[in-house]
């Protein structure tokens, strides 16, 4: 039988192999590589056009409201995303590597994680970006809540130049025991129902408690329920519990820059049964509705970051929508499940994340929120009591944070949704690195770098005021003020 002619070797004259080319390539990893992460080919008809112009008009549609009295959606317009299940697809043919053998290690693999994680990858389902709206009558439920001034000025926080990320500090290395909490923080007994704001001495909305979806209807007890049961499942298979931030187990899915790499990319998950537990994990409908309400939240609270964050991973999705896709039904782009079985963070800045963004922490578990779990924001000075199923938005670049320890015998999860800042900045920057625009557009560059005095500042007026943030919804939604 006739395969062609074998790689790394070109043909001849009639045929005849001819001298081999001198390319460092071991075919053993390669084929190793494609055997184990086998991708469809994608349709020509659903290629992007890779202009980072497109698809800067945003057409609002298949918009889900952010949910209230526990209704749900039938159809919010999400794929269900096969799970990948091993060898049961064509290979592809892999294009050879001029690279060392410790490089086709180091690097290729972890290319291919990233870029080909087969999280939503079917060429008989496209992805679809999802989008989201407020509704006026949510709008005007959220109207007059209850709020707490905290004596801060955020434009004495530190950032970065650009105002892209927070600055890198250690964190600490081990938790804080309640009783030292309670004598130097002030304690907010918030029960995580009804949405609060935090305040600043400009009036900026600057941290929002934004509870959970209420009324005599509302099912989220069972949502919270079998979300715990399903993170549970995928814990089973992890076996490190290593973790910067404490000692349990978690795991990150999403789009994210940073590290060394030198394009936005993926995050890789192991392939195998972690791989088929993550799928399955974020297939989930629960998770699906909890990751949704804490995207919602950001719209109804920071309308302006809202759009900012709509507006820039659009652009990375109509770039290339099987490369820069949506892994959950959500305007963040990433989410860290920690799944525990004893999720107590210590303090720490999350620096690379968006300076002046919020990331939203869902509080799961089983645990007594009076006696632990407590939310600490340090330059607040306070201490806030989270419940397990309630959301908590707050900027976790700038203000260091972590958890109270929870009692023994108790358990407690929690997922956080984020965006990291050099994701913003590379979309800024024509889709390029800072340092690659230099010379590939030295107009933009010049221009971004006028733009760094003062940024910090402009950066501050994404929060929207208290008395404004009517209006900042109808601006951003259409909703009735």
């Amino acid at each position: 039988m006739d395969h062609g002619p074998s790689p790394g070797f070109s043909e001849g004259d009639g045929g005849a192999p001819a001298r081999p080319k001198l390319t460092r390539v071991n075919f053993n990893i390669l084929a190793a590589l494609q055997r184990r992460h086998l991708l469809p080919e994608r349709p020509a008809s659903s290629r992007p056009s890779h202009n980072p112009g497109d698809g800067l008009q945003d057409d609002l549609h298949g918009f889900t409201t952010l949910e209230e009295d526990g209704e749900e959606s039938p159809d919010d317009g999400f794929p269900n995303w096969p799970v990948n299940k091993g060898n049961t697809r064509t290979p592809q043919a892999l294009p050879p590597q001029k690279c060392s053998l410790r490089n086709a290690r180091r690097k290729g693999k972890k290319r291919f994680l990233r870029e080909h994680q087969g999280l939503g990858n079917d060429e008989t389902n496209p992805p679809v970006y999802i989008e989201h709206k407020i509704t006026s009558w949510t709008s005007k439920k959220h109207s007059n809540l209850k709020m707490m001034t905290v004596y801060a000025d955020f434009a004495c926080l530190r950032a970065t130049k650009g105002a892209y990320w927070g600055i890198d500090r250690p964190a600490l290395k081990s938790a804080k025991p309640m009783r030292e909490l309670r004598k130097r923080l002030d304690l907010v007994n918030w029960q995580g129902r009804d949405a609060e704001w935090f305040i600043d001495v400009n009036d900026n909305i600057v941290v929002v408690l934004a509870g959970r979806p209420s009324g005599p209807a509302s099912d989220w007890d069972d949502v919270h329920k079998k979300v715990v049961e399903a993170m549970s499942e995928v814990r089973q298979v992890i076996r490190s519990s290593s973790n910067r931030r404490g000692n349990y187990k978690s795991v990150s899915v999403g789009l994210s820059h940073g590290g060394g790499q030198t394009e936005p990319a993926m995050l890789a998950v192991q392939p195998g049964p972690i791989s088929e537990a993550v799928n399955t994990l974020l297939q989930n409908r629960q998770v699906h509705r909890m990751v949704r309400y804490a995207g919602n939240a950001m719209g109804l609270h920071a309308p302006n970051m809202h759009e900012e964050y709509r507006n820039t991973f659009k652009r990375y999705f109509d770039l290339d929508p099987y490369r820069f896709r949506q892994v959950l039904p959500s305007v963040y782009p990433a989410f860290t499940f920690n799944l525990g079985p004893r999720t107590v963070t210590v303090e720490h800045y999350d620096s690379r994340n968006k300076a002046n963004g919020w990331i939203a922490v869902t509080a799961l578990g089983d645990f007594n929120p009076d006696k632990g779990g407590h939310l600490i924001l340090r330059e607040l000075g306070l201490l806030v009591r989270f419940p397990p199923g309630s959301t908590i938005l707050f900027p976790s670049a700038v203000i260091r944070h972590g958890n109270a320890p929870i009692q023994k015998g108790e358990f407690r999860m929690s997922i956080t949704s984020y965006a990291a800042g050099a994701l913003f900045q590379y979309a800024d920057y024509g889709f390029s690195l800072k340092k690659r625009a230099k010379w590939e557009n030295p107009e933009l560059y010049a221009r971004m770098k006028e733009m760094q005095e003062g940024a910090w500042e402009r950066a501050l007026k994404i929060y929207s005021k208290y008395d404004e943030v009517l209006q900042d919804r109808a601006r951003v939604f259409g909703t009735k003020a």
